[in-house]
């Protein structure tokens, strides 16, 4: 079988980056096959390598309506703009937002999940490629550090392989397209509905809002300022879309179909639009067809909903970091991968996207897990005062309890023995229901994460590879509680069992105890042996 294959960023990188190549750059692979009836999967052979890829259909549109691609959100700091960029493209008809997501503030995730709760974006993860095998680490670059803007080209046309609806576009958060007149869902139908347009491409001004949007106000996007020109953006066809650049078509698969000059604007929401020395316009464009007030008010709503009467402001120093990291990396011509993480990391405490236990569609997790673990806290302290008061006369009990063991060493006699209770009813209660509501809770999540782990799977929010990542690192960490546990229960059954039997082994003991000790070092032993380094 012959495979075709083009990078998806010929100009890599492009004609406004640095002027270094990037090592690494996301391509695309084509063949021709006359038979595909029972392809479930196939298989890429490198040398003594393979990479298995699962087949699967890629179905027609066949819902009407208007799909959003956000591509990864890297280190995002703004979350008004998640706020106005919602509201204003469902008010354009916008049905369907996928957003792939690398990391943000906390501030940014709790907009990004109030919407997610609310079923109106979908998150997808968009994490580091990590290191390379262990073979080749040292004699290639990093791919982080050499992959062009972390490879967003690869997650736009990923993207638009999962939409389903009879448009799309790629448009960051801080980017609303809007025409002239009417909604762009409708005036897409009416430009592309039959006719030879494949695509609408948009001039971009940078516009600015007074008062900024970014003190949690937003009267000011009724009237936005506009300023000098950005890059064009474009709303495409989803049946005929072959790839996608981020600010034009690469090719379609219908041959006879064109991109054409669209009657609308990108609003281009840029933080710093007047450190542009640039003379604010005005023109005939607005963030909504109708009724801006009472979006103004649905976003104000929004907003207090998720944080309260206190929103958070936005860290700006953050961005003046990136901002600074982004120019010193085109003076040096270095290629703009991930390589701003050690300065952006020393500015703020990020939040990554994590899967290890994550409800989808539910975050009530997140509040309610620090009450959560502080309940375990308290029980267990509440659960010990009890015994404190129920250790009994010292002298007295020694006496009752001396006389029921067998003949002991004269050496135990003289010790300076305590006896915590001679009626261990209540502790014996207190420990088993303890122990029986933790072994629940342990279920109950390893349930969940499993459940969770194929949900992600069948809905594509995960791919095969990270699926068996997970599942591999799922493994070590059953295999890594599992053998040190039995240290602590071994232990436990004798105990349990010489109480019973009112039965006494110095030599057990001594035993039991040696073995329980063990479960930190025996942790550590397996937790070498179970875990491996990810290039692996």
């Amino acid at each position: 079988m012959k495979v075709y294959g083009n990078t998806l960023d010929e100009n890599c990188p492009a004609d406004w980056a640095p002027t270094k190549l990037c090592f690494y750059s996301p391509h695309t692979f084509v063949s021709n096959l006359s038979v595909t009836e029972g392809l479930t999967k196939v298989v890429i052979e490198l040398g003594l390598r393979k990479v298995d890829l699962l087949i699967r259909e890629i179905h027609k549109p066949v819902q009407h309506g208007l799909t959003m691609c956000v591509q990864p959100v890297y280190y995002y700091t703004q979350w008004q703009n998640i706020v106005l960029y919602i509201e204003a493209w469902r008010a354009q008809g916008a049905t369907r937002f996928i957003v792939f997501y690398h990391s943000s503030t906390k501030e940014t995730r709790k907009v990004l999940d109030y919407y997610q709760d609310l079923g109106v974006i979908e998150l997808r993860p968009w994490p580091s490629f990590g290191n390379l095998h262990k073979d080749i680490v040292d004699k290639k670059p990093n791919i982080d550090n050499n992959t062009f803007l972390f490879s967003y080209f690869l997650a736009l046309n990923i993207c638009v392989l999962d939409i389903k609806t009879t448009f799309g576009t790629v448009a960051d958060f801080d980017e609303v397209i809007v025409p002239i007149n009417g909604t762009m869902l409708d005036y897409a139908t009416k430009e592309m509905s039959g006719t030879d347009v494949g695509a609408l491409l948009f001039e971009s001004n940078y516009v600015a809002m007074n008062p900024s949007i970014y003190t949690s106000d937003f009267s000011g996007v009724s009237s936005p300022s506009f300023y000098r020109k950005g890059l064009t953006k474009f709303v495409f066809n989803v049946s005929v879309i072959d790839l996608c650049e981020v600010h034009f078509v690469k090719s379609f698969i219908d041959k006879s179909k064109i991109t054409k000059d669209a009657a609308g604007l990108v609003l281009h929401m840029r933080f710093n639009v007047k450190d542009l020395d640039d003379v604010p316009t005005s023109k005939p464009f607005h963030f909504f067809p109708n009724d801006t007030s009472q979006h103004i008010q649905n976003m104000h709503k929004t907003i207090q909903t998720i944080f309260g009467s206190s929103p958070p402001s936005v860290p700006m120093e953050s961005l003046n970091v990136f901002v600074e990291c982004g120019q010193r990396m085109f003076k040096q011509g270095m290629c703009h991968g991930a390589i701003c993480k050690p300065d952006m990391d020393a500015v703020h405490e990020w939040n990554r996207f994590y899967t290890v236990y994550r409800k989808l569609g539910n975050t009530y997790w997140t509040f309610w897990r620090r009450p959560w673990l502080a309940s375990h806290y308290m029980t267990a302290l509440l659960m010990l005062i009890p015994i404190r008061f129920l250790v009994p006369e010292q002298e007295t009990v020694k006496c009752r309890v001396f006389a029921s063991l067998p003949c002991l060493p004269r050496y135990i006699y003289e010790a300076p023995v305590f006896i915590l209770a001679e009626d261990y009813t209540y502790h014996m209660i207190a420990s088993v229901t303890y122990l029986a509501v933790l072994c629940l809770e342990v279920l109950t999540f390893v349930a969940l994460l499993v459940m969770i782990t194929l949900k992600q799977l069948k809905t594509h929010a995960i791919s095969q590879k990270t699926y068996r990542m997970q599942r591999n690192l799922f493994r070590a960490l059953v295999i890594q509680v599992a053998i040190p546990f039995v240290t602590l229960l071994l232990p436990l059954i004798y105990v349990f069992i010489a109480i019973e039997l009112k039965y006494y082994n110095q030599a057990m003991t001594n035993i039991a105890i040696i073995i329980g000790s063990m479960h930190g070092f025996v942790s550590t032993i397996v937790m070498l042996f179970v875990h491996h380094p990810y290039r692996e």
